[in-house]
């Protein structure tokens, strides 16, 4: 039926097909001839009823020119044609019928169904709309270190992006189900590298939204590379605005996140030289704006001086006198004052600082030497900005912690069944969470940023009631980047659920890892104290469930239980 159906939509489009109408008009011309033929073998007939029946055959011979058998009568001979002029009308007719039928079956299984070119219109609509919306979150800005407060800054537009992107790729998947192992026609293999494009670029977009500088760069990068193919190879010359806006983007960022500044200047000279050609070749004039910005952000980064590593972090200015000057963070948590210190002076015990200041942007009078500089938030909790920084004389430091510092921000937990969690924190990774904690960080306010010294981290929540446990490991974090850590998605929870076994008195529950050995002391991951509460504990993981009653040893009731991210596992059902 579905076949039929193509079939029958594919008629119009089989009509306008050259051999269909080579078909037609074959049978025409042999229609025309038989009607002629038959014609005259009419009118021959009615001339042999006045012709001598010895002379027929010979009038035969000069109107047809055929020589008649002695054995077949003229009568005989010109119904014979006849018969033979209506099968091969018969046959063409049937030769068009079945050729038409080919045509159209071919058109029918070759040529895009209806789906097809809705699917069509859809990504085409789509694409429209994306367009409108990207330049709505407009381009990065140089200098501001968290780039991924600018894009989640404009939530109504990135809101909007997230939505019609999944949409998008969404539209695209369909396209390739529809269209299976046929090949792609041009327009639509442009059609298509173009939606894979904008997809990769507005989730580039996306993930600088949630802090995750790498994967925001690893997009914009493919992205990139097929609006360029697209613009140099297809000549699609319309797409070479997007490519620059892409290329500006992806400049800043590298600058911004101090990663490596020679291929952000070539980025945003790129994406200049593009918007400069638009505008003035092509009177793009709506483009002014964003070549102003390419332009002056690649002048930013070409003078832009580096110094310990960290490009546009520390700026240095001839002075009268030799002083230190720290800007205030953008955004929260905001520092509370800073202390120029003697370099190699702990930040995490008690120390005489050369200089402090509470007023931050204004300049600190140090000697000239070689300075630690730490900053101290509201809350009391210093961190190191900067390391073996030298100071010279007549020699003004300029210095910008949010290029040099991380933040990271742990959203709550919201999940159905999942206990309150009361606070956060952030420790070296691969410390050991049976010694004694001490924090870099802590926050009982989910959603504010910590500020962190450039590392690699482990993140850990403490519910309301229970242990502490690890939401994720090996956090990465680098100078001038925010990483956001998604509690909902990154969560595990076990529980244990009451046997309902008479006379039970249950003293306490444990999750240990899996394969511990219940003798002595032995390491607890989580407990608790009653039946159907979850214990929170690392994702991933492999754990023993071990009851202790009021009366008697421990036993252990489940083994190799996998505690599974965002999701509340069960066990001792019964």
């Amino acid at each position: 039926m579905d076949f039929l159906r193509k079939a029958i939509e594919s008629i119009p489009q089989a009509a306008g097909n050259p051999l269909a109408f080579i078909l037609f008009l074959a049978t025409l011309i042999a229609w025309v001839w038989i009607a002629q033929r038959s014609r005259r073998l009419k009118l021959l007939l009615s001339r042999l009823e006045q012709v001598p029946t010895t002379k027929r055959a010979e009038l035969i011979r000069a109107e047809m020119g055929v020589v008649l058998p002695e054995k077949i009568s003229p009568e005989q001979w010109i119904r014979s044609r006849k018969h033979q002029y209506f099968l091969v009308g018969y046959l063409a007719l049937c030769f068009l019928v079945l050729g038409l039928v080919g045509i159209i079956s071919w058109v029918a299984i070759r040529s895009p169904s209806a789906e097809l070119h809705q699917i069509r219109v859809g990504i085409d609509s789509l694409q429209t709309k994306l367009d409108e919306v990207t330049r709505g979150v407009g381009q990065l800005s140089i200098g501001v270190a968290d780039v991924s407060g600018q894009v989640t800054a404009k939530q109504p537009e990135t809101k909007q992006l997230r939505e019609l992107t999944d949409q998008l790729e969404s539209l695209v998947k369909q396209f390739a189900t529809q269209i299976g192992t046929a090949s792609l026609v041009k327009d639509d293999e442009h059609r298509i590298r173009r939606a894979e494009a904008a997809i990769q670029n507005n989730r580039g977009l996306l993930h600088l939204e949630q802090g995750n500088v790498t994967e925001a760069l690893q997009e914009f990068g493919k992205a990139i590379g097929t609006y360029t193919t697209l613009v140099q190879q297809d000549g699609r010359q319309e797409l070479e605005d997007v490519l620059a806006r892409s290329l500006h983007n992806r400049g800043v960022i590298l600058f911004n996140s101090d990663q490596k500044p020679a291929e952000a200047a070539k980025d945003l000279a790129d994406a200049a030289s593009i918007y400069a050609r638009l505008v003035q070749k092509r009177g793009r004039t709506d483009l002014g704006k964003e070549l102003a910005q390419s332009q002056a952000a690649r002048t930013q980064v070409e003078s832009a001086p580096a110094n310990n590593g960290i490009t546009g972090a520390i700026v240095t200015e001839t002075s009268g006198v030799s002083a230190i000057v720290v800007t205030q963070l953008q955004g929260v948590p905001e520092l509370d004052e800073v202390h120029v210190v003697k370099a190699g002076t702990s930040v995490h015990t008690s120390y005489y600082p050369v200089q402090t200041t509470k007023k931050l942007g204004t300049p600190m009078l140090v000697e000239p030497g070689v300075y630690d500089i730490f900053g101290k938030s509201a809350d009391g909790i210093r961190i190191t900005l900067v390391k073996d920084i030298e100071l010279k004389a007549e020699q003004r430091i300029r210095v910008n912690p949010d290029a040099l510092v991380s933040r990271v921000v742990v959203s709550p937990l919201a999940l159905e069944g999942f206990p309150v969690l009361a606070d956060t924190f952030v420790i070296k990774a691969g410390t050991d969470r049976e010694q004694t904690v001490s924090p870099l960080q802590r926050t009982t306010k989910f959603g504010t940023p910590m500020l962190v010294e450039p590392g690699k981290y482990d993140i850990l929540c403490t519910p309301a009631k229970g242990s502490h446990f690890t939401v994720k490991r090996d956090v990465e974090l680098k100078a001038g980047e925010t990483v956001r850590i998604d509690t909902d998605r990154l969560a595990a929870a076990l529980v244990c659920r009451d046997p309902k076994m008479e006379g039970l008195e249950l003293k306490v529950i444990y999750v240990v890892e899996a394969g511990t050995v219940l003798q002595g002391s032995f390491r607890v991951m989580q407990r608790t104290d009653g039946f159907e509460k979850p214990m929170m504990v690392f994702a991933g993981g492999l754990y023993d469930i071990v009851l202790k009653p009021v009366d008697g040893a421990p036993v252990k009731i489940a083994k190799n239980v996998l505690a599974k991210a965002g999701q509340l596992t069960i066990v001792c059902a019964k």
